[in-house]
């Protein structure tokens, strides 16, 4: 759980920052990109942390596994070298690809329901990606007043006046918050197989006759 918790973080972090790059050079070009290219660097710098946990010699990595360290990294290294890792980790990011564009393509709708106009539209990415980073520094629960402060400064990069890029924030904030409560409600709803003994006969034994 550990490991998939951090992992997660690591993968999530760097398809946003990559996404979010190329939306920013695809926009702005490379002039003036300075912040879109230290968010290309994230996945680069993840990338090559991974292939170092997967190859390096244990021997080399003792200090990731014993002491305080190692019970948050100990368990980070024994999945990265899992056989199967690679294929779970190209998984999870194109999957994480696809949530990252839609968490942008929310921003932007919701931009655009408000009836405002960026001036600069990677800021609106880049921008928003440097959101998320500083949302995810746990000064306060939720990111709340850090992650509203930093919609209103780097949206306000997009040319958004301070009103409506805080509004974008606290509807980005709800979209993600009615989405939790659909998921948990999903999964509270869905079907669940009978125990056997409880009525059910048992998966793969054809019932008595």
């Amino acid at each position: 759980m550990v490991a998939s918790v951090l992992l997660d973080r690591v993968i999530g972090l760097s398809t946003i920052a990559v996404v979010a790059a190329t939306m920013g050079f695809a926009w702005g070009g490379v002039r003036d990109a300075s912040l879109a290219f230290a968010l290309a660097a994230i996945p680069v710098v993840a990338t090559l942390g991974l292939v170092v946990l997967r190859r390096a010699p244990r021997r080399r990595l003792t200090w990731l596994v014993e002491g305080r360290v190692g019970r948050f990294a100990g368990p980070m290294l024994q999945y990265v070298r899992d056989p199967r890792a690679p294929g779970a980790i190209v998984r999870a990011v194109a999957l994480s690809c696809f949530v990252a564009a839609i968490q942008f393509a929310v921003i932007r709708a919701i931009i655009f329901a408000l009836g405002v106009e960026p001036t600069a539209e990677k800021w609106v990415y880049v921008g928003s990606a440097m959101v998320f980073i500083v949302g995810a520094i746990p000064a306060l629960p939720g990111g709340w007043g850090t992650a509203d402060a930093a919609w209103i400064f780097f949206l306000g990069r997009a040319g958004l006046p301070a009103g409506s890029a805080l509004a974008v924030g606290l509807l980005f904030r709800l979209f993600w918050y009615l989405s939790g409560v659909v998921g948990a409600a999903l999964f509270v709803t869905r079907p669940r197989a009978r125990p056997v003994g409880e009525g059910a006969e048992p998966v793969g034994i054809p019932p008595a006759t």
